[in-house]
């Protein structure tokens, strides 16, 4: 956008005549910088990146998986400083993660420069829930209102798990007799246990949320 002002002078001589001179001036065209978020890892590809239509975009990273963001900066003034930022999703933590390409705590995260000139890497070696929540990468600059950001939003999971060691191995009981199956699961989030037999009336037996059937009295 150019902007041009237009300026009036008025002169009045002594014979009464008016006379005006014109003076333009141009506002250049005001560029400010653009940030965007690459996902290396997990990658899109992995089907636990999603991107919904709100531009809000979600990262499913595996418990103990790597995740590593890159964070872009195109038109980027040479005084500005780009820094990641966490936000818990409760807000109680509110932290920030680098000074430049200096992490603040390199037992929790990695950072290094990225593929392009003015790209910050964000690497997490081994998440678990505790890195859940809110990641923004800002371009602060002078005269900026709002820093030029992007966000992340990272939640953990963990495939379900049978804890065969606390769960029902292969029971006989004799037909009448109370009988109590076990099983135990574990997973992020917690996993709903269903419960199947391969025979009799119907095979499914019941969602439970919690871990045990009980009968009272086994039949055929």
């Amino acid at each position: 956008l150019t902007i041009t002002f237009l300026f009036f002078n008025f002169i009045t001589s002594t014979t009464g005549t008016i006379h005006f001179t014109l003076h333009f001036s141009a506002l250049d065209n005001v560029i400010t910088p653009d940030v965007t978020i690459v996902d290396e890892k997990p990658s899109v590809d992995t089907g636990r990146v999603q991107h919904l239509q709100n531009k809000t975009v979600i990262i499913s990273a595996l418990l103990g998986e790597g995740v590593i963001l890159i964070c872009n900066i195109f038109n980027m003034f040479a005084s500005a400083r780009v820094i990641w930022r966490r936000v818990s999703f409760d807000r109680s933590v509110m932290e920030t993660v680098n000074d430049g390409l200096m992490s603040r705590d390199m037992s929790r995260w990695k950072i290094g420069q990225g593929k392009q000139t003015n790209s910050v890497r964000l690497e997490i070696l081994s998440v678990d829930q505790t890195y859940e929540g809110y990641y923004s990468c800002e371009c602060q600059y002078t005269g900026s209102v709002e820093p030029a950001r992007a966000e992340r939003i990272l939640k953990v999971v963990a495939v379900p798990t049978i804890n065969n060691f606390q769960s029902s191995y292969d029971t006989t009981v004799n037909e009448g007799d109370r009988v109590t199956l076990r099983c135990e699961a574990h997973g992020i989030p917690p996993p709903v246990i269903t419960w199947r037999r391969t025979g009799g009336s119907s095979s499914l037996i019941r969602n439970y949320g919690n871990m045990k059937p009980m009968y009272q009295h086994v039949s055929r």
